[in-house]
């Protein structure tokens, strides 16, 4: 029966090849190709369609004849005849040609007897993989035979080592034979040269991370919580500091509420007067006609009351030379006065009243302070939480070398700062900055101060005009409360309130108010390649190899050996193409360059880059590219050699992830540039400059001996913004910072407008008439000004979805 079945074949595979010379139209002195091309389908690849094989097929070999020939040698005996090029129909698809393949020489690709291979096994052989993943020994069990055949560290027999059982989805493919002897062989050292190199642990060897700034060292940290009092030291402060906050905004609840009803009884009594249902002489006809408005002087100065820690704490802040806008209530109060005093001396009968428009410029310095505590609460149960956070640091361009190399004229380097995100497990100085305000600009005194010159000339005038000293007093009083805008007490907090809950959307926060005016001032963010390219981002579109047929799975191990060393995109891609199944082991003593690296990988040399990298390093490349090959469009070219020998070419198309992309017009709008890390040797300035069409002066920074594992996790470190999402968030937190900036502009200049429109009006008024309608109309121009500030605040901060 055998026999048979043998004879039976013999006959088929004859009959084969006889149809194959006379379809094929082709000379049967024809010489026979060495190198032929052989179809691969990958279904992780997901933009994997025709991957092509040079290798000896025997199909191919039967249809074009018996003998043995290079392309070169058919070429040149042929000339008239066309060229089979291994990679011209493939090439011609990037191009967006159509392959020009005689009909008589193409191959059909739906043949069944085209073969498939897979990297994951199947199902029907599911039982042989687990039965070779058992038999390999695991890194435990490799170790322990080391030490006890060097006698380092002994290991007592009886304690059992760590038995692994391969997992289904686990399985590994089975090695060479002449793979596992380069395992037990040892490595050579090689060169250092000037390059970075790493080793697989990630442990530098040549060059130091830049740390951040305010990073506190152990000794630092015991004298630092022993002088700090009231301050965050510990995590285990958490529960108290919180119970703080939430008494601190019940109390300033309760005195808002009390404010709002002296207001209320001082509008009561200041209209009942308007209307003459209560006189200006109280109780008795011959009780003093300044009774009235010491009634109204006493309730505005529990209006003042209310706001003390407030007023307290605007004194404190003029110690550092910074004029807090609650000033205003000190000196509103203090033209009140005057003005009250004025009236009881001068025993006048008709006057104004001006304590609800004083309770009404008071009021937004105790609202303003309800909205800094809510603001400071939210950063502090940010801050206060467990866990790795990040810190979002910044540095002035010139002292990071690399970085402004990169820019290379981009930003002016003695103005411009980078903004880095850095690990740590404690953020320092937490109520320290947060109780640092931010900066005042110097309008906020014109807004104050103006007014009050204005007021005292247009007082002067009025002296002299009406002969009265009460007419000139009660001018001045009115110039000042009109012409000061109270919503300048509430823009700067009710902004920053708004600001936190926006940065809560990007799972970060920022302590104090002076924190996005700080970053405000950041035009560079350095983002690492992965948070541009995702792993999803970065596919494989189409390969080549050279060789034989075995050869295609030693080279995806190896180059998810050599990337793994390296991360990056690349690293992702790899690992996903065999579908995280075959384990490897990473690559020592890695070399970056420019365009390409190499590193160690079971006993032999791996290089993987550009062809100018491999030209460079004296690596041959079999079928040089085409013209221009290695910039089409997104997609990069990257030969992977071993040992000096080529092994395969692979097209690689790049894009950005989703996130990064939606990303980038809010950097454009904001004029941050974005900075990025990478050791991918075929990200560049040119594939950037590709992807985002020329719009955006993206730049890149090489990173040839800082390895990309295990980033420091610093203990403690100051920092006033962090973020507990990633890179993008980050850099969205210095956009709102951005914003921030913007916004208090926008507020300045409607403060100063409304300062000018208020001192008209109030001198207008006053050379009109000066009767209690007046004072109330201007009471209600103040509230109209706060409540469209607050309005303002919250469309510029707070989206829609979140309202």
């Amino acid at each position: 029966m055998d026999n048979k079945k043998n004879t039976e074949n013999e006959l088929n595979e004859n009959e084969a090849i006889n149809q194959a010379e006379s379809s094929s139209g082709l000379d049967s002195v024809m010489p026979d190709l060495s190198s032929t091309i052989w179809t691969t389908y990958v279904p992780r690849f997901t933009e994997a369609s025709d991957n092509y094989h040079a290798m000896e097929d025997a199909k191919l070999r039967a249809k074009l004849g018996g003998e043995s020939a290079t392309i070169e040698n058919v070429t040149e005996a042929n000339p008239d005849e066309v060229k089979l090029d291994a990679t011209a129909e493939f090439e011609a698809d990037v191009n967006g040609e159509e392959a020009k393949i005689p009909e008589n020489k193409a191959i059909d690709e739906t043949d069944e007897s085209l073969n498939v291979y897979k990297f994951a096994p199947d199902a029907e052989e599911g039982s042989e993989a687990e039965e070779s993943a058992e038999q390999e020994m695991t890194e435990e069990d490799e170790l322990l035979a080391i030490r006890r055949l060097l006698a380092i560290d002994p290991i007592p027999e009886s304690k059992p080592s760590p038995v692994v059982e391969a997992e289904p989805e686990e399985e590994e493919l089975e090695e060479e034979s002449g793979e596992e002897e380069l395992q037990k062989s040892s490595i050579p050292d090689p060169d250092v040269s000037e390059m970075g190199v790493f080793d697989n642990v990630g442990k530098k060897k040549v060059e130091q991370v830049d740390e951040p700034s305010g990073v506190i060292s152990d000794s630092e940290y015991q004298y630092y919580a022993d002088t700090q009092d009231n301050e965050f030291t510990n995590p285990t402060q958490r529960d108290s500091y919180k119970d703080r906050f939430l008494d601190s905004i019940i109390s300033i609840r309760i005195r808002y509420v009390a404010s709002i009803i002296f207001a209320i009884a001082l509008l009561v009594l200041e209209i009942l007067s308007s209307a003459k249902v209560i006189s200006f002489s109280l109780f008795t006809p011959t009780a003093s006609t300044a009774s009235l408005a010491l009634v109204d002087l006493f309730a505005s100065a529990c209006v003042l009351i209310m706001a003390l820690p407030e007023i307290v704490r605007a004194f404190k802040y003029l110690g550092k030379k910074i004029i807090a806008p609650e000033l205003l209530s000190v000196v509103a109060f203090l033209l009140l006065g005057l003005y009250t005093l004025t009236v009881a001396l001068t025993g006048a009968e008709k006057y104004a009243l001006f304590g609800f428009m004083f309770a009404v410029i008071t009021i937004p310095v105790i609202n303003a302070s309800l909205y800094r505590t809510k603001a400071d609460f939210i950063a502090f149960k940010m801050v206060s939480q467990n866990g790795e956070k990040q810190i979002i640091d910044k540095k002035n361009t010139r002292e990071l070398q690399a970085e402004n190399m990169a820019l290379d004229g981009y930003v002016d380097e003695y103005k411009s700062k980078i903004a880095r995100v850095f690990k740590t497990n404690f953020v320092a100085d937490f109520f320290a900055n947060a109780s640092d305000p931010s900066s005042i600009p110097i309008n906020t005194a014109i807004i104050f101060g103006v007014p009050l010159a204005l007021g005292f000339i247009s007082g002067l005038v009025a002296f002299f005009v009406n002969s009265s000293i009460l007419s000139g007093i009660s001018v001045m009083t009115l110039v000042f409360m009109l012409g000061s805008p109270a919503f300048a007490i509430l823009s700067g907090k009710i902004s920053f309130f708004h600001a936190q809950r926006a940065a809560l959307s990007c799972e970060s926060t920022a302590i104090g108010e002076s924190a996005h005016h700080d970053f405000s001032s950041v035009d560079v963010f350095a983002f690492e390649d992965t948070d541009m390219f995702g792993p999803d981002d970065v596919n494989l579109k189409s390969f080549m190899f050279y060789g034989e047929r075995d050869s295609m799975e030693k080279v995806m191990r190896q180059m998810c050996a050599l990337f793994a060393a390296v991360g990056g995109p690349l690293d992702y891609m790899f690992s996903n193409a065999i579908d995280n199944r075959v384990r490897h082991k990473t690559a020592t003593n890695v070399i970056v360059e420019d365009d390409g690296l190499c590193g160690d990988v079971m006993g032999h040399r791996i290089s993987a880059g550009s062809e100018d990298y491999m030209r460079r390093n004296n690596i041959a490349i079999p079928v040089p590219s085409a013209a221009g090959d290695s910039t089409i469009d997104t997609t990069k070219v990257m030969y992977a050699a071993e040992d000096g020998e080529v092994l395969a070419k692979f097209y690689i198309r790049y894009s950005f992830s989703e996130e990064f992309t939606m990303l980038l017009p809010e950097l454009r709008k904001a004029r941050i540039i974005p900075l990025v890390y990478t050791r991918d040797p075929n990200v560049s300035n040119d594939l950037i400059y590709a992807l985002t069409a020329g719009v955006d002066n993206m730049r890149v920074v090489r990173l040839y001996n800082q390895p990309p594992a295990e980033e420091k996790v610093y203990p403690r470190v100051r920092s006033t913004m962090l973020t507990y999402g990633d890179k993008l968030d980050a850099a969205s937190m210095v956009v709102l910072s951005k914003k921030y900036r913007s916004f208090t502009a926008i507020s300045k200049f409607i403060e100063l407008c409304a300062m000018i429109i208020g001192v008209t009006l109030a001198i207008v008024f006053s050379f009109i008439s000066m009767r209690a309608a007046t004072v109330l109309i201007a009471s209600v121009w103040q509230v109209v000004w706060c409540q469209f500030i607050r309005l303002l605040s919250k469309s510029n901060f707070i989206d829609k979805e979140d309202v």
